[in-house]
Order: structure tokens, then sequence, then C-alpha cells
């Protein structure tokens, strides 16, 4: 699985210099927005990493499953286990994508919010 990265630095760089240069209140409200945003993608981009490596974990739990499979009378119960292994190894992929989603909206949000701030369109961060 890959990591999740989080280009939001030039982004925070252009926002506090959008703030510096403008007074306005409302500028200031965009700049708390975006970066309470950011904190909220890098909540869930760590969220997206630990169900990633969780899925990882499950898949290997069940290779190694499979390396007993030569002993006949355990078969049906290792095959169980296995199963299982599998199921939360996809449960935990599931929970990955959607976090991961949720990664690329809030990187979006943030986006707008600078956008915003440095084209002083009030409009757009609403």
């Amino acid at each position: 699985m890959e990591e999740i990265e989080i280009p939001t630095e030039h982004l925070h760089e252009k926002l506090e210099e959008a703030v510096h240069e403008n007074t306005e209140n409302w500028v200031l409200k965009v700049a708390l927005t975006a970066a309470l945003l950011a904190v909220f993608a890098a909540i869930t981009a760590l969220l997206a990493g630990h169900h990633s490596n969780e899925a990882m974990i499950e898949q290997i739990k069940p290779e190694d499953v499979e390396k007993m499979k030569s002993y006949k009378e355990e078969q049906k119960e290792i095959d169980i286990k296995a199963r299982e292994y599998g199921e939360l190894s996809e449960k935990h992929l599931s929970i990955h994508k959607t976090l991961a989603k949720g990664v690329t909206l809030f990187q979006i949000a943030i986006a707008i919010c600078v956008i915003s701030a440095l084209t002083r369109r009030k409009w757009l961060w609403y």
C-alpha cells in the first residue's frame, strides 16, 4: 500500500502571506478554517494509513495459515481462519479507501480556502 502524502505546506505558506497582506476579518476566518481542515486531513491520512497497514497484516496471517494446510486433520479449521482473516483484510481496505477519499476532499477544501483568500472572494469560502 502506498503512503498518503499531504502537500499542504506550500498552501500554508501562501495562506500566511495572504493573511499578513490583508487585515480583513473574514480572511482570518478563512485562515483558521484552512488550518482546521489541514488538521482533519492529517488525522484522516493517519487513520487511512493505519487501516492500510492492518489490511496487509491480515493478509499476511492467511499466508502463514496456508503453510499449515499440509496438516490434513486441521485443514477445515485453517480454512475458516484464512477466510476470517481475508474478510478482516477486506474490511480494513474498505475503510482505507473511504479515509483516502476523505483526505482528498479535505485537501480540496484547503485549496479552495487558499484560493478564496488570495483572490479575495469571500463567497468562494462559504
